[in-house]
């Protein structure tokens, strides 16, 4: 199923959007009531499109469009604004643009127009996974090719090999949470820090072996994320 959250604090208009999507069988809409209701349900389900109204109490539409482009987990969340604030449509372009929005919809709305630009907008999300997914599947390959590397008995330790290999996977899974892939990556910040600069510590070995193992299993989590969204796009 496809996510949509509309984010309006006029019933009348939340109830509007939500009969007008729900037309189509494969979207499963989510109602916020203001701005803050919108991002704190943002933030649990991930959506796959938002639609929002401007002019809303506790927090309007440009600070939630804000809020969503700072958080990682979901900066790249398709969004339409939703609103009537505006006597010409080009002025409310010129609007969305300064928070990263391209799609304007103008109270009141055509139901064929609103269906039409829910299409396109999700089209573009679509697009965007088909371009991102494989090149982060193929980096999740190669740091988990190269994790089995760093896990062979009896190695001579190689802190900067290792230390390398960290944070390459550190800034994949930070990537991978602004695309809406969030791991728990906990493994990553419980690695032992006293790793020598050379020499085999068979006594820390285990701890390695174990965090690093944690880390192959997030990783694995997080390719099958991207093969699943890959054959959804």
């Amino acid at each position: 199923m496809t996510k949509i959250l509309v984010v309006d604090d006029e019933p009348t208009d939340r109830m509007l959007m939500a009969t007008v999507l729900g037309t189509n069988p494969e979207y499963e809409v989510f109602e916020a009531v203001d701005g803050q209701d919108g991002l704190n349900l943002a933030l649990k389900m991930h959506p796959d499109l938002i639609i929002t109204d401007v002019k809303m109490p506790k927090m309007n539409g440009y600070q939630l469009a804000m809020q969503v482009r700072m958080n990682p987990s979901i900066a790249n969340t398709e969004m339409i604004y939703y609103t009537g604030i505006y006597l010409d449509k080009n002025e409310a372009i010129r609007e969305a643009a300064h928070s990263g929005i391209q799609r304007i919809l103008l109270k009141p709305v055509e139901p064929i127009e609103m269906l039409s630009q829910v299409s396109q907008a999700l089209a573009a999300e679509r697009l965007r996974m088909k371009l991102t997914c494989p090149k982060f599947i193929a980096d999740i390959d190669d740091l988990i090719r190269r994790a089995s590397e760093l896990s062979k008995d009896d190695r001579i330790w190689d802190s900067a090999v290792f230390i390398r290999w960290r944070k390459a996977t550190a800034d994949l899974i930070n990537l991978m949470a602004s695309h809406g892939c969030n791991l728990g990556s906990g493994s990553l910040t419980r690695y032992y820090h006293r790793l020598p600069i050379a020499g085999t510590v068979k006594e820390e070995s285990a701890i390695f072996e174990n965090n690093l193992n944690e880390t192959i299993a997030e990783l694995s989590e997080g390719k099958s994320y991207f093969e699943r969204r890959l054959l959804e796009a």
